[in-house]
């Protein structure tokens, strides 16, 4: 369905897309011929970047808040009935009847993850479309990073949100071209499809083929496809790494350390220790690979804060390692705990694993299931605050035919304000209202 420009300032999922992106064009509008030029094109994508990185912060925090990496410490303020949005992602409080316009519905869309995510995937679509309108000998790999960035804005809604999420678009005219909501498998395969093009675009051992074969190894794993991933990314060089450099705020931010991270840590969110019993113990384990900073409360408690990051981190060679790993336990090989060792002998102060398998099983446990428990804690560990922490623990309920009550964690909520709620995503929000397609979640729990 096509909807006209003068319609454009009055939706909310995608007016980001249309809005003055480069801050030189009239709210609500996209001009083409500002971006049929090679300068402005190029000025479109350096955006995206900075985007991109600014909203994955983002969501890394709340998906992360979501799962098991962090918690609200904000114990004397929460009361049973009294929600807002951090209360709401830590104790996972996200009924379908938070679609509706009610005041929990108003704390959905201060969840600002599917916005933010929207944004990215219509302003990066938009920057590739202007990208490939110039015979410009950079441009293909430029248009290539966009894909990926719009493919993995398109992951991340998939990993978060319920299945039926809309992907809906925008064009160079500003008319909108409203989307079904999708199920979680047709949105993984949507960015699958933007993937395959940016490595059509690049040389095989270009830095954004290695991005795009990690962030498709990404999509196939949450598939079950495992074998696939595993052959996709094996060429990935050790020591490889797609960064982004840090952002910093604007001169006139009041934040003490004028970075967006110093911003972000202000939501009071702290690292997890055992959070609902089900969640790793990200503090007691005392692991290398957790760096945090300490910072104590007017009670005399000691509450740990991610430390900053000099840079954005996106993908990683250990990320194609840990696939390899999840391929060959998936196929009952024999490589699987080298692999881990292997990673772990390059930190000092990790010592080698062993087979679970080979000691007593817990109760109700099979030899494949602690050991699909110690790669995933790995996984954990490696991947801490890189936002694939809920996408994981998703997966061990869809894929690996877990229980939610035994991923996610349970149990009394603190300070006495109720329970850990049994959801595994957030409904979409009401800023879809406008859209006429949308009818809300086709499935939770998957």
């Amino acid at each position: 369905m096509k909807i006209a420009r003068s319609r454009c300032i009055a939706l909310v999922v995608l007016l980001a897309a249309c809005s003055d992106i480069t801050a030189k064009l009239p709210a609500g509008s996209v001009n083409p011929e500002y971006y049929k030029t090679p300068e402005a094109a190029y000025e479109m994508a350096q955006n995206v970047r900075y985007e991109f990185q600014y909203n994955l912060l983002d969501y890394m925090l709340e998906s992360g808040m979501f799962a098991d990496e962090f918690f609200d410490n904000r114990n004397s303020d929460k009361v049973v009935g009294n929600y807002d949005k951090l209360i709401i992602l830590d104790q996972r409080y996200t009924p379908d009847d938070g679609a509706v316009n009610t005041q929990l519905a108003t704390m959905f869309n201060e969840i600002t993850s599917y916005s933010k995510l929207q944004r990215v995937r219509a302003i990066a679509s938009l920057a590739n479309r202007a990208l490939a309108m110039h015979n410009i000998e950079s441009y293909p790999r430029l248009r290539a990073e966009m894909l990926v960035y719009e493919a993995l804005a398109t992951v991340m809604l998939a990993e978060l949100y319920c299945s039926g999420i809309p992907l809906s678009t925008v064009d160079f005219d500003g008319d909108y071209s409203y989307s079904i909501g999708l199920s979680t498998e047709q949105v993984y395969r949507k960015s699958e499809l933007l993937i395959d093009t940016a490595i059509s675009l690049v040389s095989s051992n270009d830095s954004i083929a290695f991005l795009s074969y990690l962030a498709k190894g990404r999509i196939l794993l949450a598939s079950g496809k495992y074998e696939e991933a595993a052959l996709l990314v094996k060429n990935i060089p050790d020591g490889f790494s797609f960064t982004l450099p840090r952002l910093r705020l604007p001169v006139r931010s009041t934040s003490p350390r004028g970075t967006l991270w110093a911003s972000l840590m202000a939501n009071k969110s702290f690292i997890a220790n055992h959070k609902g019993a089900n969640g790793m113990p990200y503090i007691e384990a005392n692991d290398p690979r957790i760096q945090y900073t300490a910072r104590w409360n007017a009670a005399g408690g000691e509450y740990y804060e991610p430390a900053e990051k000099l840079n954005l981190t996106v993908v990683t060679y250990l990320e194609a390692r840990l696939i390899e790993a999840e391929a060959d336990l998936a196929a009952e090989g024999s490589r699987w705990l080298n692999i881990l060792n292997d990673l772990r002998a390059t930190v000092p102060g990790l010592t080698p694993l062993e087979d679970p398998a080979l000691s007593p099983l817990p109760s109700g446990k099979s030899e494949r299931d602690v050991r699909v428990d110690l790669l995933f804690s790995e996984r954990a560990f490696w991947l801490f605050f890189s936002g694939r922490r809920q996408g994981d623990m998703r997966r061990l309920v869809r894929n690996y035919n877990r229980d939610i009550e035994n991923v996610y964690p349970v149990g009394d909520y603190p300070s006495g304000s109720g329970s850990y709620e049994p959801y595994m995503d957030i409904p979409v929000p009401t800023s879809e209202r406008f859209n006429p397609e949308h009818v809300g979640c086709s499935e939770r729990g998957r």
